[in-house]
């Protein structure tokens, strides 16, 4: 169980709970939204749920949740960046074999690729 300190006193984090019914305590957990494998796939996402993504690239098959690399993004760059850039705006690269590219499209849409099928592009946030 995690505390916060509230102007000299501790308070649970899952005590302090926002308008959505969310705590403290749990929005510090990454929730995983996608996952893919070379080439670009477009997905919808209800930005007013998160306030930043984590754009990961790992390998796959084998070990899935190996992270190579990773950036944090936060929602108000997301928002302010919309368009498409040939390897996404906002990018994760461990080599050139493993990296990753993300653009936010407008409207709730995120387009994202991996370079390869061997470098796995996951989309987590919270």
């Amino acid at each position: 169980m995690s505390f916060i300190d509230f102007f000299g006193n501790k308070v649970r984090a899952k005590d302090v709970v926002y308008s959505d019914n969310s705590n403290l305590e749990i929005s510090k957990e990454w929730k995983r939204i996608d996952m893919n494998c070379g080439g670009f796939k477009t997905i919808t996402v209800d930005l007013s749920k998160y306030n930043e993504f984590l754009l990961t690239i790992g390998t796959y098959p084998a070990d899935q949740y190996r992270i190579l690399s990773s950036t944090v993004i936060p929602k108000t760059a997301l928002e302010n960046m919309i368009g498409q850039d040939s390897n996404g705006y906002f990018q994760v690269r461990y080599s050139d074999y493993y990296w990753a590219g993300l653009d936010y499209l407008g409207n709730n849409k995120i387009r994202y690729r991996s370079s390869n099928n061997e470098g796995l592009a996951t989309i987590w946030a919270r």
